[in-house]
């Protein structure tokens, strides 16, 4: 290690397409994404983050929504253009009324790709699973389970992209702004209601 480099890149793209309209205030500090992902992969603008702390560590958060044909344990989701994927082996839940609220967690057994579109496997049907429902990744399985997490300091400034080499990334985290609520995941009204500042402004 040289200096203060060790080995996190980050790389601003995508200018034709912007997530944010007018960004007003950032948290100082930022911090470092929990989890690196894969080489090649991107951690898109506009993901929501739970920043445990200035300069701490940033949690990012996944929401769902459940598109025509998700019934039962299938479940559809729209997928790329900065949007998460499910997992095999992940826990996804309805989002609750609230934040303390608890639901089912149940289990990601397939994922298959078409395009934007993923058709998810669950283990179990999640709370009767209808179309327009959001989903969340649960603390675990069965019932009575808590969403695995329940805050949000705001929502990441840039895309970061992950090269060959890249130990960590970082984030810039906006909590006062106005994005663009089509182009980034399905922010449930409870998470809003933590980032009172931020406008999420529709195009449609």
């Amino acid at each position: 290690m040289i200096g203060n480099t060790f080995g996190s890149k980050t790389r601003k793209f995508g200018g034709a397409f912007p997530v944010w309209k007018d960004v007003f205030s950032k948290v100082d500090g930022g911090g470092v994404f929990e989890k690196t992902p894969d080489v090649g992969d991107v951690i898109p603008a506009g993901t929501p983050v739970y920043l445990d702390k200035t300069g701490g560590t940033s949690k990012c958060l996944e929401f769902y929504e459940a598109l025509e044909g998700s019934t039962g344990t299938t479940l559809k989701v729209t997928v790329g253009m900065g949007l998460p994927t499910p997992t095999v082996g992940q826990f996804l839940m309805k989002v609750p009324d609230s934040l303390n609220g608890t639901g089912t967690g149940v289990k990601v057994t397939k994922v298959v790709i078409d395009g934007n579109e993923a058709t998810v496997t669950l283990s179990a049907d999640p709370d009767t699973l209808a179309e327009g429902d959001i989903l969340t990744v649960a603390a675990a399985s069965g019932a009575t389970q808590k969403m695995a997490i329940t805050h949000m300091s705001g929502l990441t400034k840039n895309d970061a992209y992950i090269e060959e080499g890249t130990q960590a990334a970082t984030c810039t985290v906006v909590w006062s702004g106005k994005v663009y609520a089509d182009r980034i995941q399905p922010i449930p009204d409870i998470f809003k209601a933590l980032v009172p500042n931020i406008l999420f402004q529709k195009e449609a």
